[in-house]
């Protein structure tokens, strides 16, 4: 071979020209070492990464907190906002289940949403159109319905036709110019359930607090039972008045089907409480 640059003649396999001491070999690659670029990761995945994570988990609770609509809702759309940044980056898949997720859960709280809102609407209404509470009044220390049975510690004037379950019961002449009173309202309930009944409950009592009960404070909201079935209960006073009006939707399971029942008991003076009424109560 030739030196590339004096042209003269070199031995085989010579680092330089004997004659014009050209380089004729290049140097030796440097080996390369540490990480490939490609596996290093960088702040924007890791961020991507992290809200495909935080969708994903959003997605997951918001379907259980259905049962608070508004939370479910709220959950599920940050859900929806975080998978969506999300979809550019590596963790692509786990964002889509975030998402899917998320809206499962909003679409499940909005159902609940419109279903108390609709059938809240029937049970306040109820009461204040049924004619199985028309007519004249009976003086009697019990009554008897195909829903229930309850005894009076004193005779009262009730108010219930035949093959009614609702009721009411009070001291005076009518309801309203009564010191002591109650009343019962039932409902089928296709769709309320032990899991969604508190929330549904907590929210019809509260609004019909809010549209029936002008000037009453509300001063006591618990989950308990009445007459060994699920309840939410509401105490309630109007101190102007010295009105006190506890409140509970009741979920009973029948053969048939849960049923809802709706009380009220109102006292002029002390506080309204159903410990009477439910000492003397005999589901059917």
């Amino acid at each position: 071979m030739n030196c590339p640059h004096c042209h003269n003649p070199v031995e085989p396999g010579a680092a330089f020209c004997g004659n014009c001491g050209q380089a004729l070999q290049a140097a030796p690659l440097q080996q390369v070492t540490g990480v490939p670029n490609y596996a290093v990761a960088t702040p924007a995945t890791h961020a991507g990464e992290t809200k495909a994570l935080l969708s994903v988990i959003l997605g997951v609770i918001s379907i259980p907190a259905a049962i608070i609509p508004i939370a479910g809702i709220i959950l599920g759309i940050v859900g929806v906002v975080l998978g969506s940044l999300s979809r550019g980056t590596v963790k692509r898949t786990s964002s889509t289940v975030g998402i899917v997720l998320s809206c499962v859960g909003i679409v499940v709280s909005i159902g609940i949403f419109t279903y108390v809102l609709t059938n809240h609407d029937k049970l306040t209404s109820t009461h204040k159109t049924d004619p199985a509470l028309a007519g004249a009044a009976s003086a009697a220390t019990n009554a008897d319905t195909p829903c229930y049975s309850v005894g009076f510690s004193y005779k009262l004037n009730i108010k219930n036709t035949t093959g009614s379950c609702d009721m009411s019961a009070f001291d005076g002449a009518t309801l309203e110019d009564s010191q002591d009173a109650y009343k019962m309202y039932g409902t089928k309930s296709p769709n309320l359930t032990t899991a969604n009944f508190n929330s549904f409950a907590k929210q019809a009592i509260d609004q019909d607090v809010a549209s029936n009960l002008a000037g009453f404070t509300v001063v006591n909201e618990r989950v308990d039972t009445f007459a060994g079935s699920q309840a939410y209960i509401a105490t309630t006073t109007q101190k102007s008045s010295g009105v006190s009006v506890v409140e509970a939707a009741v979920l009973h399971p029948t053969a048939s089907g849960d049923n809802v029942f709706v009380l009220a008991h109102a006292v002029q003076s002390g506080t309204a409480d159903f410990k009477s009424l439910e000492a003397n109560w005999q589901w059917k």
